[in-house]
């Protein structure tokens, strides 16, 4: 007794005919029509600002309070992993018990606000609120503004788990 999993009846029995024809003699074959590999438990993509992240030991993931990345989950652990309290991000999961088993993400925007530099090239820190920054090392002054950068997500584009840790029912994305 064997399965074969395809998305059309004809693959299907294309491939059953091949796995039979060195084998022993069979009885027959069925097809059976199923929603594995549909994508149909998930609804559609949200968007969301983090807004917490704790990471628990063995590797999981929490985001908001209630987004769920497991540690097997690949690449897309390692996206959560990476991911910084204000980050955009666009994800689909699974709801279960008023949490988010998340199954895709990717990174929307991801912005980091970075203190100027001295001149010495120690990183200056603020004096308060309207005062400027001040030189922890050579102690020296400026009105300079923090700057803006933009943070390249280690995974370009959606990521999901791999193959063999996604649910039977997960659509494959690229």
């Amino acid at each position: 007794m064997f399965g074969v999993r395809a998305t059309t009846s004809e693959v299907a029995n294309q491939a059953t005919e091949i796995l039979i024809q060195n084998s022993a003699p069979t009885i027959g074959s069925r097809v059976f029509i199923t929603n594995q590999a549909t994508g149909d438990h998930i609804d559609s993509s949200q968007n969301s600002i983090v807004e917490t992240l704790e990471i628990l030991q063995g590797g999981h993931v929490i985001l908001n309070g209630n987004m769920m990345v497991f540690s097997e989950s690949g690449d897309l652990n390692k996206l959560a992993q990476w991911l910084e309290v204000g980050d955009s991000i666009e994800w689909m999961g699974m709801e279960y018990e008023d949490k988010f088993h998340l199954e895709a993400m990717r990174v929307i925007k991801s912005n980091r606000n970075l203190r100027p530099l001295c001149q010495c090239g120690t990183r200056m820190k603020s004096m308060g609120t309207n005062q400027g920054v001040r030189c922890p090392r050579c102690k020296q002054k400026s009105n300079e503004q923090w700057s803006i950068e933009n943070r390249e997500p280690p995974i370009s584009g959606w990521a999901q788990p791999p193959l063999d840790k996604r649910r039977h029912l997960a659509k494959t994305l690229l």
